[in-house]
């Protein structure tokens, strides 16, 4: 619930910030209570996903599922 920006992006270097690396997608909630991204193609590796408050005020709670699978 509420307004989030859900922003993925490639760690480059452990030693780097969150967001360091080459940043792979970003995306809006737009309000949604509910919603699916999808993301394919993307090379094996370690990645930091950032979830940020898109308007103060009508931030809301945030529940995560992750999962993925080795292409083929």
């Amino acid at each position: 619930m509420g307004n989030h920006d859900f922003a993925l992006f490639q760690n480059i270097n452990d030693l780097a910030a969150c967001n360091g690396g080459p940043q792979i997608d970003c995306t809006a909630s737009m309000g949604q209570s509910t919603g699916a991204v999808n993301l394919s193609n993307l090379p094996a590796g370690k990645y930091h996903l950032i979830v940020d408050a898109d308007k103060p005020g009508a931030e809301g709670g945030v529940v995560l599922q992750l999962s993925g699978s080795p292409a083929p």
